[in-house]
């Protein structure tokens, strides 16, 4: 039995005597993916040359896909140390933070600070370990930062529309957060608690969103509000 090895366009087929009527319409279909001359050639050779080519080539493939196997389970060996130096490196950081933030916290009770001023100072504090921003400068600039954020401007659009205020307004205050808060700071236990009657509405809102936005993080600072009780009035 003898089979024919012809060139297409380019490529080698083997072709059976039995699919030679399809030769024509195979060379077309080649044609369209090819520019290189058909019908280069036509070569007679014995199906057991054929059986040889096939042994060999499927051998080739073998070699291939244990070459594959081996650069595989290399690669998964080196991907798993890597993945494990990475865990080790995460918790070293989790733990340099979390001492980081323990020395801040304590250095806000030695300065008689760990109230509500502290806890901006605290903010701004952890944004920047963490990268959040990237601002030098005081306190202030710092929240000017954080309140470009889109995740602050959501939280303050939400609170602006529930209190109902204007965004622009709450906006501006944030720009001199730090001093005006300053006034209104008072104990040193770290109970950090908002008052909504020491505060005008536009600053209540904007320290509110600026500790909302804290708790979206790792190491959040604990805090409350006091919200003010509407007093009945005697008819």
């Amino acid at each position: 039995m003898h089979c024919t090895l012809r060139s297409l366009g380019g490529h080698r087929l083997l072709v059976f005597p039995s699919m030679r009527s399809l030769i024509p319409h195979l060379g077309g279909i080649i044609r369209s993916f090819c520019t290189t001359t058909p019908y280069a050639e036509e070569t007679q050779i014995p199906f057991s040359q054929y059986k040889e080519l096939d042994k060999q080539w499927r051998k080739d493939v073998n070699n291939l896909d244990d070459k594959w196997r081996k650069d595989l389970n290399v690669w998964r060996k080196a991907n798993k140390q890597l993945s494990d130096q990475l865990r080790k490196e995460c918790v070293n950081v989790e733990r340099i933070t979390n001492d980081a933030l323990k020395i801040m916290e304590e250095k806000l009770r030695l300065q008689h600070n760990f109230n509500v001023r502290g806890a901006l100072e605290r903010i701004t504090y952890k944004a920047s370990l963490d990268r959040t921003i990237n601002v030098k400068g005081g306190v202030q600039n710092k929240l000017d930062a954080l309140a470009a954020l889109p995740a602050f401007q959501t939280i303050m659009n939400n609170e602006v529309a529930i209190k109902q205020l204007v965004a622009k307004d709450v906006e501006r205050c944030v720009k001199c957060l730090y001093h005006d808060v300053s006034k209104h700071a008072h104990g040193n236990t770290g109970d950090i608690t908002i008052r909504e009657a020491d505060y005008t509405p536009n600053e209540y809102v904007a320290l509110i969103s600026f500790l909302k936005l804290q708790d979206l993080w790792s190491h959040p600072l604990t805090w409350k509000e006091e919200k003010m009780v509407a007093k009945m009035v005697a008819k």
